[in-house]
Parts: structure tokens; sequence; C-alpha cells
């Protein structure tokens, strides 16, 4: 089937298989309109609880059109990974101590997690108002605090090997 500009979006998704879908965003134009980060925290949380269904209802099913739906997704999916990669990037490798620690322990989901932060930073009275910001407010937090906390891991491990140099030097 070729696609043009007016071939609409539900004549075009029955065809469209986990296979074939990375083929299909290669070939489309990623649609510069389309931001993530602009998203509230409400929607981004539909995101994440099932992103399939959000998919459908915020690209597909809004796109008449099928070459503007792909390229949304496609804009979708490269700031998805953008995200992804940005928040790896401040990740600090957990030892086996810390691992063992954890262990029986619920922690909050990424939203949940999300939202507390928002509602300390913004001294805010409810979670509904912290559903109201942005991910991109969210993000500059997240990035001061998680900065910080790399910044102190890698200090910490710095001390601990001129220490250790230090300690085998006295031991000769």
């Amino acid at each position: 089937m070729k696609i043009t500009y007016k071939t609409k979006t539900k004549r075009v998704l029955p065809l469209v298989t986990p296979q074939n879908i990375e083929r299909l965003l290669d070939l489309m134009p990623t649609d510069d309109s389309f931001s993530l980060f602009s998203l509230t925290i409400s929607d981004f949380s539909g995101i994440i609880d099932d992103e399939g269904d959000w998919i459908m209802k915020n690209i597909f099913l809004k796109e008449k059109y099928a070459i503007p739906a792909f390229s949304k997704l496609k804009a979708f999916k490269e700031q998805m990974e953008q995200l992804n990669s940005f928040l790896k990037k401040y990740e600090i490798p957990s030892s086996s101590e810390e691992k063992n620690a954890r262990q029986g322990i619920v922690f909050p989901s990424f939203v949940q997690s999300i939202l507390t932060d928002l509602v300390v930073f913004f001294h805010l009275k409810s979670f509904d108002e912290a559903e109201k910001y942005h991910l991109s407010d969210w993000l500059m937090i997240w990035q001061k605090r998680a900065s910080e906390s790399l910044y102190q891991y890698k200090l910490n491990k710095a001390y601990e090997q001129k220490n250790k140099a230090a300690q085998n030097r006295r031991k000769r």
C-alpha cells in the first residue's frame, strides 16, 4: 500500500505490525510540533501506565491522516529515547549491599516519585496540583538533585581510592 498525505490513519492501522513499524517510521518525517517534555505529569503518567493505549488515543485516534500520525509517533519515540538516555546519564551504580538492603521494600513508582518531588520542591498542597506541572519542570528539579548526588558519589569514590592508595603506601 502506498501512503500519501491523503491516506487516512484508519486505513493504515490494521496493516501496521511490530515487524514493519520501525521500517515505516524510518520513512516518515519527524513532527517537530510534538513535545513530550511539554506534557503535564498527568498526561505523562498515562504513558507510563500504558504506552500503547496512550499512543492509540493521543496520536492515532486524533490524527485523521497517516503521515502526520506516524510523524508524531516518530517524534514521540525519539523523545522517549532522549528521556531514557538523559535519566541513565545520572544513574549511580548500586553496590551489592545496597541491592540487598532494597529487598522487601516497596518504593514509590516513577510517577509517584515525580509527584512527590514536585510537591516538596514547589511547596504544593496536593498531588492534584503537582499533576498540572510539565515534565520539563520536574526534569530540571531531578537534574539538579541527580547531578548533586552523582557528584557526591564520584567524590566519595575518589577519596576512597586516595585513602586505599595511602594505606597501601604505609603498609610497604
